[in-house]
């Protein structure tokens, strides 16, 4: 019995992997397989023929190669196969389903979002606060007792520490947050 040649000619390693000369060729130029002294090892040859094919895409007829074309060194990561690639790929689609997923669920907001609505959140507690000396001001001019006049303004400042609270879900506990006490609570922690 004949042993099988463990080196050859790039036609007769066509015909060991059973693909074209064309195929070969091209493998050779993008460098997925190498020559020596003019010969392949088909060994070498078979294990990097194996590491840089995609088996999930059916073979090319002229080139042997899934989905047509030679492949370039560029594709991919730099130290490991094919497959490895294909898994990295897999992995951040997978990714990034999940995010628009849990975005379309409500599970998630945009970074840009939470910025502009914070941004008109604090927009209006700012003219709350720029409009309570104009709230007060009758008031504080009628009162002349400064306990008075500091209770009134204070009052005035936790209405719109409120309101602020009130605007949407601010992560605030009602039992931790002073502007989220009930009245009761509010004049027990302040004497």
């Amino acid at each position: 019995m004949a042993k099988r040649a463990e080196r050859g000619t790039p036609a007769q390693y066509a015909v060991h992997r059973g693909v074209s000369r064309q195929a070969v060729t091209k493998a050779l130029k993008a460098g997925r397989i190498k020559l020596d002294r003019g010969k392949i090892d088909f060994a070498a040859a078979d294990q990097a023929w194996r590491a840089n094919t995609d088996p999930t895409k059916p073979s090319n007829s002229v080139t042997g190669n899934p989905g047509g074309g030679a492949r370039r060194k560029s594709e991919g990561p730099e130290a490991g196969t094919l497959a490895d690639a294909v898994a990295v790929r897999a992995v951040w689609k997978a990714r990034r389903e999940r995010l628009a997923y849990e975005r379309e669920a409500g599970l998630m907001v945009l970074r840009e979002d939470v910025k502009l609505a914070w941004f008109g959140r604090l927009r209006r507690f700012y003219e709350r606060l720029l409009v309570i000396p104009d709230r007060v001001a009758k008031s504080t001019a009628i009162s002349s007792d400064v306990r008075e006049n500091r209770r009134i303004v204070r009052e005035e400042i936790v209405r719109a520490i409120e309101e602020l609270g009130d605007q949407g879900d601010a992560g605030l506990d009602a039992g931790r947050h002073p502007a989220r006490r009930g009245p009761a609570r509010r004049a027990a922690a302040r004497s």
